[in-house]
C-alpha cells in the first residue's frame, strides 16, 4: 500500500510536530540540532521565516489526527545581487524516510524555484555521510561543489559537509 500524504504550506499549528522531527534520532544526526532542542527554539526558528522563505510540509492522517512528517524550505536570498539564488532545507521523520516524501517535497520546491520565482541557482548542504540524500540530490540535478572539512559534530566526532548546487538557464 502506498503512503497517503498531502503537501501544503507550513502553519503555526505544525510547531510540535516539527520540533519532534528536528530532535529525533535518525534526523538530528544530519542537521545542526540536538535532541535536547526545546520547543521554544523551534518556535523562534519558525517565527524567523519571512516572505523570502517558502515552507512546505508533508502531512498524513494517522488515527484520525493530522500529523506533519516532513518539512522542506526554499529560502530565497534577500541581498539584491544574489536574489536569483536560494538554499533548500529538508527533514523527514525517521519513520517515514525512504518513502519518496523527501523527493516529492523537493520536487515541489524546485518547481516553485523554476516556474514561479525564476531562480537560477539553488544550493544546499548535506552531511558527507548521508549517501541516500546525496544520491537523491544528484538525481534532481544537484552537483557537488565542495566540502567543508570538519564542519559538523556527529556522535562525538567531526564530520564533513558537502556543498551542492543546481543551476538553470545559465
Amino acid at each position: 500500500m502506498t503512503l497517503q500524504y498531502k503537501i501544503r504550506a507550513l502553519e503555526p499549528s505544525d510547531l510540535r510536530d516539527i520540533n519532534e522531527i528536528r530532535s529525533m534520532r535518525g534526523v538530528m544526526e544530519t542537521i545542526p540540532t540536538l535532541f535536547s532542542e526545546p520547543l521554544s527554539h523551534t518556535e523562534a526558528v519558525m517565527k524567523s521565516f519571512g516572505t523570502n522563505d517558502h515552507m512546505l510540509v508533508a502531512e498524513i492522517c494517522k488515527d484520525g489526527t493530522q500529523k506533519v512528517i516532513a518539512l522542506g524550505g526554499l529560502h530565497v536570498a534577500s541581498k539584491h545581487r544574489v536574489r536569483h539564488c536560494a538554499d533548500i532545507s529538508l527533514i523527514v521523520h525517521a519513520d517515514y524516510q525512504n518513502a519518496g516524501i523527501g523527493k516529492d517535497l523537493l520536487t515541489h520546491l524546485l518547481e516553485l524555484a523554476d516556474k514561479w520565482l525564476l531562480l537560477k541557482r539553488v544550493e544546499l548542504e548535506v552531511d558527507a555521510e548521508n549517501e541516500r540524500a546525496i544520491h537523491l540530490y544528484e538525481k534532481l540535478g544537484f552537483e557537488k561543489e565542495g566540502v567543508e572539512k570538519y564542519a559538523s559534530v556527529k556522535d562525538g566526532r567531526l564530520t564533513d559537509i558537502i556543498l551542492m548546487g543546481r543551476y538553470r538557464n545559465l
